[in-house]
């Protein structure tokens, strides 16, 4: 997932081209069909670097800070960092874009629906439109749709989900997809590195407050890119004091120059509040010997995510630190 500041660039560009209108009042037309859209940061996938968000150590600001393959951090968690990055990334500007949007005056509203434009911008190449459209009691489906600027072409949808009003007892869980490459075809140069689809689903708490959800929440994001061989799938399940679980399953190189051929990775990682934690990892294809087939390993770091431990079953890469090291004596139990 490269989509990382592009589709950031992208998302700002998407919602200046469609928020002209002036700010909603919470009574005024089109508030009750933005009730099922998520707010971006509610939807990332979690991971521990976000329980020590509070942590001011010089450790913890390198951490998020330094690229993913850069420093002595621990390589597990530092390659499942990369893969939350980027789904976040599109995320992130994607949906940035969208919250931004139905919070301005929509273009039309009736009984069961609210469109915000089309509308063009002078420096895109493409028209834009956000659509809600209640299609059962309090149940909302969403999309944002584009076409070549100066088009009467029919609309695409970049993005497109399905999400539950405040009043219904599902509110906070939904799903959504962006299409990378159908953005991509609409502005090549917002979403020049972006390739297939991102699927999120969320499961979110009902502690409620303008929208703003707190306690454990849970996020599942499928990543399918068509330009490359990679494919990935992400859980996080984050508890209310930072604490939590990441579950991934991945279809990608290992090395960053992406120079060999790809590994098949299942990652099952746990954190503590301060963000220690420990993964438990099952490795197989790419460069794993054929006679090996599958490497497990276990490797911990502390709140500074420097590795403390590291051991496999078969010897394929040395030892490192001690078992008692690791803040979790046993692998994460996903039941």
């Amino acid at each position: 997932m490269t989509q990382k500041y592009s589709g950031v660039v992208a998302g700002a560009m998407l919602a200046a081209a469609l928020t002209t209108g002036c700010a909603l009042a919470a009574d005024e037309d089109g508030e009750r069909f933005r009730q099922a859209i998520p707010q971006p940061e509610t939807v990332a996938v979690a991971g521990p670097e976000n329980a020590a968000e509070g942590s001011t150590t010089a450790s913890t600001r390198a951490a998020a800070e330094t690229p993913w393959d850069s420093g002595p951090y621990a390589v597990y968690y530092a390659f499942t960092r990369h893969v939350r990055d980027g789904v976040n990334a599109v995320t992130a500007g994607v949906l940035g874009a969208v919250w931004v949007i139905v919070h301005t005056q929509p273009t039309s509203v009736s009984d069961n629906q609210a469109v915000w434009g089309p509308h063009t911008d002078a420096l895109e190449p493409a028209t834009w439109q956000f659509r809600v459209v209640e299609v059962a009691d309090d149940v909302y489906e969403y999309s944002l749709e584009g076409r070549p600027k100066n088009s009467s072409d029919a609309f695409q949808t970049v993005l497109s989900g399905l999400g539950y009003g405040r009043a219904h007892p599902s509110h906070g869980d939904g799903h959504f997809e962006i299409d990378l490459d159908v953005a991509h075809a609409l502005d090549p140069l917002a979403w020049a590195d972006g390739s297939g689809s991102v699927t999120i689903t969320h499961d979110l708490p009902r502690t409620i407050s303008e929208d703003l959800f707190s306690g454990a929440r849970a996020i599942t994001a499928e990543v399918q890119p068509t330009a490359q061989q990679a494919s990935w799938s992400a859980t996080s399940l984050r508890s209310e004091d930072g604490s939590g679980m990441l579950l991934v399953t991945a279809e990608g190189d290992l090395d960053e120059d992406a120079a060999t051929a790809a590994e098949q990775v299942q990652i099952a990682s746990q954190w503590q509040q301060d963000g220690a934690g420990r993964a438990d990892i099952a490795l197989s294809g790419g460069e794993v010997p054929a006679d090996i087939r599958e490497v497990s390993a276990v490797e911990c770091w502390g709140a500074d995510f420097y590795r403390t431990y590291y051991a496999d079953a078969v010897d394929y890469a040395p030892i490192e630190g001690e078992a008692g090291a690791c803040v979790f004596a046993d692998p994460v139990d996903a039941s």
